[in-house]
């Protein structure tokens, strides 16, 4: 649609161009900020200009491309909500604004209702009546920063000529712009030129420049005061004069390298005024003041940094020291793979190792751990990432077992554990303490030692008074800054403090006795013409504006000076006090402020370690130097931007900003904030320091001197002495340990408050002005205590030594103490760190170790006498599975009625005996759990007792005990009847010829670990105590050693096989309990057994045996007896089945190889010769993983059903097999429905 301007709008505007033009000059000319300039221009061409609306919007110039709106005036409404906020090519910054902004270019827009740019704020327009816009690009330098957009309310207004006269005067207005903002610009600069004045004494660094020749031609105050001498001293000196004497030959070196690279940073020391050295770090660079090169050096104190890194480096030592010499085993243990990460060389012995290398090389915990389920309780008793006195055992290198005390810290998030191990091994078996001593003796001592300890206080008391006295006189003159001299009568000097020494030159050594005016020449002169002491006094007697020596070897300087009599109690004078006012420094103050003006430029462009900048009322930069435009590179440039926004990235200042609390109180500020620019796994922090900057003439605060000092490294140090702290701490707190350093005078400082509870006696009591140690050591033990410790003294300085002491409640205390002697260059003992542990219930185990060795000795026998009956059971299974498979198919061939079947069967069921006894030697000599279920042994028991009853003689009377509530064990029904079955019947026998009293009870017992540590294998917790006593013949000691052995008995042969003791003593192993026996010869004996009692549930029964089964599939056989394979293939054959058998396992798997797919089964025996059952059937089941394998044994101490279903064994049956138990198995492995 062709637009028609609008012929009245063109006229109107005609005649108020020229007021509007006016207008413009006057808002130029009277401009003093922005915003408010902005506003006026609006203003005026709304109300002069006639344009219903105009607005101005400023442009970021980033990725964002937001417009803010910062000045309008006219017609508004609820227009101005959905005016654009962006200058981009999308969205609402297609809109003539946004247009103007990108292009450069008037943006002209006739009809807003038709334009699809202007869509979003069309319908708000339209009640307002615009109809068309231009939108006029605000520009500097050929860069647009904005746009003014105006709104007619005629379609087509804007025609050329008035886009034109708009156009010029939009650029008549920016100039305007630019003429405000350098006017701000200049003001800007004229207080910076004020503020560099102040700048220099603001820095807390010492500040030097020298000139090539290394001679001090500037220097600040900070410099000054460090080193304690004033300004005129300093200038003049050469850059070696600073060094401490062993840096001095470097400053060739470092000058030569300064001059070469241009800057250059080193650590060094100076010297101060009284010849102290401190540590320092220069940073030096060469800087160019008009042609003329010098080298400006920043010097940091580093005195602290020093003490920081040495305090970390003792607290490593002193936790190296302990970790190696402590007593008990220190480690750090990988979680995920149980890998042993660090340990000291008592761990190693504890493990049986002669060097911790070769623990650390083959430790993995899982393959020392005794019991397979330790590390699963390990983690369950974790408790807030702690592990507190945690028993384990271990297997020793030996294969011996160790039981270990484990306390330790969890860090889940590094993946280890860490903290320490005690061995209890011989302490899990001490049974006695001592007996306490009487109440009378342990009082007596307590008064003695509270009547010791007062009179102590009182002492000490009084010597601190006395020393706070004499502490405040010296502090009043050391600290005084004015020079004070005191003297006699006869003016001899009897008092001469530091400042005096100072402004004198003459120290006090040299001062004290002698004459006054000898020592100070210049006040001969003025005595003579007005005695100083004269009619009270004399005041002002030295020039202060004129430069005078107090002495020849003083400095030069400007001096006020006081005299004032002493007068005794008579009221005569006996001496006087002379004061010294030195008034160099303000003199000094003068000419140093003309040094500032280029010294401050130099600062700023040098501080290479921390960032300084300036900031105006408003907290925007005015002055930054390098260091801090290199951390915010991305925001530059920096000046004109507020600090929030650099630093915070905030709209508005901190809460806590110390720059606007300086700016509101005048006072310096001070706040340590998160670094910016770090990763979340990263830890910064930097300090920011904040001084006020004031107007000489008022007072007012007038700006901010910031100060940024990156401190991350500082607190990465802090953290890391804490955390070496933290993990000492926590090595000392968990062992059972008490740690000190024992000194020459006996007076121990113990690390931890542990020793009160271990003896009773309180830290304190030991430390600086206490007792010594040796106090409480037995007088017979002191000897060789002392003669342990000299021995120590000349080798190696570490010793172990073993005394006792008395606790305070009187008890007899056995102590181990390891020492490690720090002694001085002389060789003469220091101190000495000491590591003491109670190792009373040692001493006591070593008295109870004979009882124990016994009862070991008798476990091993058992434990041999089972591997010799698992071997015979094995071979024995062998023969009858031949004899059983030979009868039952010869069974399976005859008739019903044929006699010989009847003979068949006889010889079936006495093979069936004979497997039930070699299933005895196995409970024996294979004690692991059976199919077990919770069972009420008081049920049992009345069971047995009811079959016994009909074959005991009259003359035997049975007494029941049962308290039933609590007696229900985990355990095999049937074996459990066994045991009391062998048990009465041998109680039974001993009482057959003069008859007796057979006492059965069963009843719940409670064991803590003092009881359990009685018998062989126990753990405490609630047990189940079941006893049978006979009064019959007794056995004496020989009887008792041998009565679980297999085959051995004392009856006649056709009276017994000698099995049933050993059958117990295994089934009661099996089931995690302990049996024990007691007996005199002619009084009766007494068997007690222990087995862990649970609460009663119920399980499901058994189910029938599985008749036999046929087929059809292709089977491979192997078994090392010959006639095992022939008689399974000839049954097999006969059931419907295909066989391959062979006696060799490698023949076997060459077969199977051939062609895997060959067999839909493979049986294996477990002992074969070359390769093992087990092995046979994981090289099948590498070349075909669903291959079906059935794995059979007659005895295994290697294979356990679990193990071979790990390894991909679908059935685990035992020899010998009857027909029945083969098939079912097979049609199980090969996944069909066994029949019942």
């Amino acid at each position: 649609m062709k637009v028609i301007p609008n012929t009245s709008h063109w006229e109107g505007w005609v005649q108020r161009a020229l007021p509007l033009i006016r207008g413009c000059h006057l808002a130029v000319a009277q401009a003093k900020e922005e915003e408010p300039f902005l506003q006026e221009i609006c203003r005026l061409l709304v109300e002069v200009g006639g344009y219903p609306l105009a607005w101005v919007g400023i442009a970021e110039q980033n990725k964002s491309k937001k417009m803010n709106r910062v000045a309008h005036a006219g017609l508004a409404g609820g227009l101005l909500d959905l005016l654009p906020r962006t200058w981009s090519e999308e969205g609402s910054g297609c809109d003539p604004a946004g247009t103007a902004i990108r292009t450069g270019q008037p943006a002209f827009c006739p009809d807003i209702q038709s334009e699809p740019a202007c869509a979003a704020y069309k319908e708000a327009a339209q009640p307002l009546g615009l109809t068309s816009c231009l939108a006029l690009p605000l520009t500097h330098q050929g860069h647009t920063f904005g746009a003014l957009t105006l709104y007619a309310s005629e379609i087509g207004a804007f025609s050329s000529d008035e886009q034109e006269f708009l156009r010029t005067l939009t650029a008549f207005f920016c100039q305007g712009l630019t003429t405000l903002h350098l006017k701000s610009e200049l003001s800007r600069l004229e207080e910076r030129l004020a503020l560099k004045i102040k700048m220099v004494d603001a820095s807390p660094y010492s500040i030097f420049i020298f000139d090539l020749e290394g001679k001090v031609i500037c220097v600040n105050k900070a410099a000054c005061q460090s080193r304690g001498f004033t300004r005129e001293e300093l200038l003049g000196r050469s850059w070696q004069d600073l060094e401490a004497p062993e840096h001095r030959e470097s400053w060739e070196a470092r000058l030569q390298r300064l001059v070469s690279q241009g800057e250059v940073v080193f650590e060094s020391a100076h010297i101060s005024k009284d010849q102290t050295a401190f540590p320092v770090e220069t940073h030096a660079r060469i800087v160019d003041r008009k042609g003329q090169k010098s080298i400006l050096s920043i010097v940091l104190d580093i005195t602290e940094r020093r003490q920081l890194e040495e305090a970390l480096r003792e607290t490593e030592e002193k936790y190296r020291n302990i970790f190696n010499n402590v007593q008990v085993g220190v480690f750090r243990w990988r979680l995920s793979d149980g890998r042993l990460l660090e340990c000291n060389e008592r761990l190693a012995q504890m493990f049986g190792y002669a060097a911790k290398e070769d623990l650390l090389a083959e430790f993995v915990a899982r393959d020392y751990f005794v019991d397979p389920d330790t590390r699963e309780r390990m983690l369950e008793s974790i408790k807030n990432g702690q592990l507190q006195n945690f028993e384990t055992r271990f297997f020793r290198r030996d294969g011996a077992i160790l039981w270990l005390l484990c306390s330790a810290r969890v860090y889940a998030d590094r993946d280890y554990m860490e903290g320490v191990a005690t061995d209890i091994t011989e302490l899990r078996h001490a049974k006695d303490t001592l007996e306490q001593s009487q109440a009378q003796h342990r009082t007596l001592v307590e008064q003695l030692l509270g009547r010791t300890l007062l009179f102590a206080v009182e002492q000490q008391q009084l010597t601190k008074e006395i020393q706070r006295e004499k502490d405040l006189s010296e502090k009043i003159l050391r600290h005084c800054e004015d020079g004070i001299a005191g003297f006699d009568q006869d003016y001899h000097i009897t008092l001469w403090n530091p400042p005096m020494e100072q402004i004198t030159g003459l120290p006090r050594a040299r001062a004290l006795g002698k004459n006054l005016f000898m020592a100070l020449p210049l006040l001969q002169e003025i005595h003579e013409k007005s005695p100083i002491l004269g009619a009270g006094g004399h005041q002002g007697f030295l020039d202060r504006n004129r430069p005078v020596k107090l002495s020849p070897q003083g400095p030069e300087g400007f001096f006020a000076g006081q005299a004032a009599p002493l007068l005794n109690e008579a009221g005569e004078i006996s001496g006087g006090v002379l004061i010294i006012h030195d008034l160099s420094p303000l003199k000094q103050a003068e000419n140093a402020l003309k040094e500032q003006q280029g010294f401050l430029e130099g600062v700023m462009a040098s501080t290479a370690q921390e960032g300084l900048a300036i900031l105006d009322r408003n907290l925007s930069f005015i002055k930054v130097n390098p260091t801090l435009e290199k951390w915010f590179a991305h925001d530059k440039p920096l000046l004109g931007k507020t600090c929030y926004a650099v630093i915070h990235g905030a709209l508005d200042s901190c809460e806590n900003c110390p720059a606007l609390k300086t700016l509101i109180s005048g006072e310096p500020g001070h706040e340590v904030v998160p670094k910016w620019g770090m990763r979340e796994d990263e830890n910064g922090q930097v300090e920011l320091f904040s001084y006020p900057l004031k107007d000489p003439n008022t007072g007012e605060t007038i700006g901010v001197v910031m100060r940024i000092l990156d401190i991350t490294a500082k607190l990465q140090a802090q953290e890391a002495l804490k955390e070496s702290r933290e993990r000492l701490k926590l090595v000392v707190n968990n062992i059972p340990v008490v740690v000190g350093r024992l000194y020459q005078d006996g007076t121990v400082d113990f690390l931890e408050d542990k020793l009160e509870g271990l003896t009773g006696y309180s830290s304190q009591e030991f430390g600086a002005g206490g007792r010594p140690w040796s106090t409480v050591i037995l007088e017979e033990d002191q000897e060789p205590a002392r003669k342990a410790f000299l021995h120590a003294l000349g080798t190696d300085r570490t010793y172990v030594r073993q005394y006792r002491i008395r606790s305070k409640d009187g008890r007899i205390i056995w102590l181990q103490e390891g020492g490690q002697i720090t002694c001085d260059s002389q060789g003469r003992a220091l101190y000495t760190d000491i590591v003491l542990m109670d190792v009373t219930e040692r001493k006591q185990a070593e008295e109870m170790r004979p009882q124990f060795e016994a009862q070991l000795r008798q476990a091993q026998r058992m434990d041999a006498i089972g591997s010799l009956a698992g071997g015979i059971a094995h071979d024995f299974n062998n023969i009858l599975g031949v004899m059983l498979g030979y009868t039952e198919m010869a069974l399976l061939s005859l008739k019903e009625d044929d006699t010989l079947k009847r003979r068949l069967q006889q010889v079936l069921k006495a093979g069936k005996r004979g497997k039930e006894l070699v299933a005895q030697i196995l409970s024996f000599s294979r004690p692991t759990p059976q199919a077990r279920r919770p069972v009420k042994v008081s049920a049992i028991v009345k069971e047995a007792l009811n079959m016994l009853r009909g074959t005991l003689p009259a003359t035997i009377e049975l007494n029941m005990k049962l308290e039933e509530d609590q007696d229900t064990i985990l355990a095999d029904p049937t074996q459990m009847h066994q045991v009391i079955m062998n048990l009465c019947a041998n109680a039974a026998h001993a009482m057959r010829d003069k008859g007796g009293r057979l006492a059965i009870s069963v009843k719940p017992v409670d064991l803590d670990a003092k009881a359990a540590a009685q018998f062989h294998g126990l753990s405490p917790g609630p047990h189940l105590c079941l006893s049978v006593k006979d009064s019959g013949h007794g056995m004496d000691r020989d009887t008792m050693e041998k009565i679980f052995d297999p085959f051995f008995t004392t009856k006649k042969m056709e009276e017994g096989t000698g099995m049933g003791l050993a059958v117990v003593h295994g089934i009661i192993k099996a089931h995690g309990g302990a049996i024990t026996v007691q007996s005199k010869v002619g009084k009766g004996s007494e068997f007690q057994i222990y087995l862990p009692r649970v609460e009663a549930t119920e399980l499901p029964g058994g189910t029938e045996a599985p008749a036999v089964e046929n087929g059809q599939e292709r089977l491979l056989f192997v078994d090392d007896e010959e006639w095992l394979v022939d008689m399974w293939k000839e049954i097999l054959e006969s059931l419907g089945y295909r066989m391959t058998a062979t006696t060799r396992p490698l023949e076997a798997l060459a077969i199977f190889k051939k062609n895997p797919q060959d067999f839909d089964l493979v049986i294996a025996d477990q002992t074969m010769p070359q390769m093992t059952g087990l092995e046979l059937a994981r090289e099948m089941l590498a070349l075909r993983p669903e291959l079906p394998v059935i794995l059979v044994t007659g005895f295994s101490q290697v294979v356990t059903p679990e193990k071979a279903k790990a390894a991909g064994v679908r059935e685990f049956i035992m020899k010998p097999l009857s027909i029945s138990e083969l098939t079912n198995a097979i049609s199980q492995a090969l996944g069909k429905e066994p029949r019942g």
